[in-house]
């Protein structure tokens, strides 16, 4: 299963990442594992994408840990902020080459029930310049969430969900 979320923290996206390299081995020993977090340009809100693999009690246990808990919240995560967006069904990963320079948007797009994940690019109608980061399709919804590098203008037929500044691959 995989899902993508967001949080909110309170010490910036470094901190957090610290944070994670810390906590990862023990996500990992009961089947959960960050896939990418990026976080937005004032670095107060992250958006996440989580694949859980493990015994959900086990998972739930580890995350509700008073341990784990107070390591999170002393690293700036605002616990109670958590929330799934969406579950995702198909994920794919373009380019993980990011320039965390460059401008980037996380967005969702809403398409039909025949969508085909490899053929996001068409769905976005990408320009020359954009480069496409990452595309789930959450079926439940019939949306396509992705990440993408853009230096273009123009307004797209797809909701921002928010401006990037940086991006991390665990």
């Amino acid at each position: 299963m995989i899902n993508f979320g967001k949080l909110n923290i309170t010490k910036g996206f470094e901190e957090w990442i610290a944070l994670h390299e810390v906590m990862a081995p023990k996500m990992l020993a009961v089947g959960m594992q960050f896939r990418f977090a990026v976080a937005n340009p004032i670095e107060d809100t992250l958006f996440l994408l989580i694949e859980m693999n493990g015994d959900i009690e086990e998972m739930l246990n580890a995350a509700n840990n008073p341990k784990a808990i107070e390591m999170r919240e002393a690293a700036g995560v605002k616990v109670e902020t958590q929330e799934m967006i969406s579950s995702i069904d198909y994920s794919v990963f373009w380019e993980k080459d990011v320039n965390n320079t460059s401008g980037k948007i996380l967005g969702t797009l809403d398409i039909g029930d025949e969508f085909k994940i490899e053929e996001t690019t068409k769905y976005l109608k990408l320009s020359g310049s954009d480069k496409l980061i990452w595309s789930g399709y959450s079926s439940e919804e019939d949306k396509l969430y992705f990440l993408m590098e853009t230096t273009s203008e123009a307004k797209k037929d797809y909701e921002l969900i928010s401006e990037i500044k940086a991006v991390y691959f665990p």
